[in-house]
């Protein structure tokens, strides 16, 4: 069995498809990330979703405040 404990967590990252990292030696440290082809398949979904969420941001904050209302009465 693999000793988890000395893998890089950027590679292990980047292996599971999540935002790739390029560390440049520079101070102060600076990290450029990226993402990898599976993280950008999901461009247009989350862009739906802040869609949605632009759309509905006075509806929800209605709700929340309703919400808190009802908790602090009780």
């Amino acid at each position: 069995m693999r000793d988890q404990a000395h893998v890089d967590p950027a590679v292990t990252d980047e292996r599971q498809g999540r935002p790739a990292q390029h560390r440049r030696v520079q101070h102060p440290v600076h990290v450029d990330y990226r993402l990898t082809d599976l993280g950008s398949s999901l461009a247009a979904l989350l862009s739906s979703v802040k869609l949605w969420a632009e759309n509905h941001f006075d509806e929800v904050s209605t709700h929340r405040e309703a919400y808190d209302r009802a908790a602090a009465a009780s």
